[in-house]
């Protein structure tokens, strides 16, 4: 009988690769309260001071490159878009209240513990410590991040299910009546058809957006719901999609995510052209990594040529020598009447 029971609790089905998602609830997704409730509950989330202060050690590009870091993690793990907000929310409550005491040797121990986390309480799968490890070229150990782990969650008193502006994103979609029509001659093929497919692009685009925002300290007290409105706005006018009021008024689609995140429209239209920017420069900055990328990769690819053939240069020194060679006369007689007595 034992054996029995020990044969029936035996599960040999893989784990599938992609990670189950729930579907769309239309009740959640719908209800005008979910939205109020969240907008009610941003400011809980918002850091509450700016913690890059004379006395501390951490400076603004020091967040920058570890939320870079982070995120580069997030996607080579293929986690869920709703991690890497959330774990950036958490490193930032946690430095609004250590960040005199933290030293800038610990900011990378502590994204881990905020990654860790994050992906805890967001994905089915969390990542694993090991990888963790492995990902700081094991420069934290695996007790180090057990041990921070409390430590954050004692810091932020457990209230670690923060709103962010992914969180947004999907509610503030909902209520855009998004059309089919893609303009030509931008970064959308005409082929996109369906209103679904275009709100899967632009939902992807927006999400990038917010990651990206979520990397810079300029961004970091600004409300979430804000950073999602900015985003789908910023979004919808890099893909060209327009909604059925916006064919009528431009205006009108910033105006309606203005109201449904209750703030000015011109506040938003300012944080709009930032993103934009924001976005631009990011652009560019990849393009010139990817030319000095390029001009190394050609240069080792000479070098290694050179060390694989290094004849064919012999043979062309060679050839040069011989030549001059040809040229000079020797001045040691070789015939007899060119002797003088």
């Amino acid at each position: 009988m034992s054996m029995m029971s020990n044969e029936l609790l035996l599960c040999a089905d893989a784990c599938p690769e992609v990670m189950p998602v729930a579907v769309r609830d239309p009740a959640i997704m719908t209800d005008r309260r979910v939205l109020q409730q969240l907008l009610r509950l941003e400011m809980f989330s918002v850091p509450s001071n700016d913690y890059f202060a004379p006395t501390s050690e951490l400076q603004p590009y020091m967040r920058r490159v570890v939320t870079t870091w982070m995120l580069e993690v997030t996607e080579e793990q293929s986690c869920e878009e709703q991690v890497f907000p959330l774990a950036v929310n958490l490193l930032d409550r946690f430095l609004a209240l250590e960040a005199s005491v933290l030293q800038r040797c610990q900011l990378q121990l502590l994204g881990c513990v905020c990654l860790l986390t994050a992906s805890k309480l967001r994905q089915c799968r969390p990542i694993g410590v090991d990888l963790l490890v492995y990902y700081t070229d094991y420069s934290v150990t695996s007790a180090q991040i057990r041990v921070w782990e409390m430590l954050l969650l004692s810091k932020l008193g457990w209230d670690v299910s923060s709103v962010t502006a992914f969180d947004f994103v999907d509610h503030l979609m909902e209520r855009l009546d998004l059309s089919s029509s893609v303009n030509s001659g931008r970064n959308v093929l005409q082929s996109t058809g369906s209103v679904r497919d275009s709100a899967t692009v632009l939902r992807a685009h927006a999400l990038t957006y917010v990651s990206l925002c979520c990397t810079e300290t300029d961004y970091m007290r600004v409300r979430p719901s804000l950073i999602a409105a900015a985003s789908i706005s910023a979004a919808i006018n890099r893909l060209g999609l327009t909604t059925s009021s916006s064919t009528i008024d431009p205006s009108c689609e910033d105006r309606l995510l203005a109201d449904l995140v209750a703030t000015d429209a011109h506040q938003l239209a300012s944080l709009v052209r930032s993103v934009e920017s924001l976005m631009a420069a990011q652009l560019t900055s990849v393009q010139q990594q990817q030319q000095q990328d390029n001009h190394l990769q050609q240069q080792q690819q000479q070098q290694q040529q050179q060390q694989q053939h290094p004849h064919v240069k012999n043979s062309k020194m060679q050839t040069a020598t011989s030549s001059w060679e040809l040229d000079v006369q020797p001045e040691t007689p070789t015939d007899i009447q060119d002797i003088h007595f």
